[in-house]
């Protein structure tokens, strides 16, 4: 593990203060956030129609923060900021508690990252647990229902193969939930 950063630039004192001033604002729509019902969120409809990178050159007063905000999201989600709606976005952010916490490095989703990969982690698990007995790897997942069962989650995998189990762990970036069917829905 080592500690990791989200890469940014260096800004001038103007850039500086308009980073800060967008940062304020996300923030503010981060609190209103309702995470499980993010369409009762104030301007939900308006805010799930605008990518971050449209709200941002509307929020932003300098083109280095215009140009500077993509790295955030990027790094965050690991998709382009122009293909996320600003109500995701913030949703996420308040999901990590603050869009600050999710950029911070100490004590936040950038302080540790894995030399050669996350993926390490389920690799070893079936390595120590057994290969195909618990640990399900190369099985493109298409349901994650919780509702059937209140003590199992079944999970069906695209070739219609299902798992019961008491725990499921999914191991992905947010980019990839738009692929799976969540019961009750996320």
């Amino acid at each position: 593990i080592v500690q990791g950063s989200i890469d940014l630039p260096p800004i001038g004192p103007f850039a500086l203060l308009d980073f800060n001033s967008v940062m304020i604002k996300i923030e503010k729509l981060v609190r209103q956030m309702d995470v499980s019902q993010p369409s009762r969120t104030p301007n939900s409809l308006e805010l799930d129609n605008i990518s971050v990178f449209e709200w941002i050159q509307q929020a932003a007063t300098t083109h280095a923060v215009c140009a500077m905000f993509p790295r955030v999201v990027n790094t965050i989600l690991g998709k382009s900021s122009k293909e996320v709606s600003m109500l995701y976005f913030i949703w996420y952010a308040r999901n990590g508690d603050t869009l600050k916490r999710l950029m911070d490095v100490m004590n936040g989703a950038q302080e540790r990252k894995f030399v050669g990969g996350s993926a390490q982690i389920s690799q070893r698990m079936a390595e120590k647990i057994g290969l195909g007995s618990v640990v399900k790897l190369d099985s493109p997942v298409g349901i994650i229902d919780q509702d059937n069962d209140p003590n199992n989650v079944c999970v069906t995998c695209r070739d219609g193969t299902q798992y019961i189990a008491k725990h499921a762990i999914a191991a992905f970036p947010p980019s990839f939930y738009k692929h799976i069917q969540w019961k009750p829905e996320l």
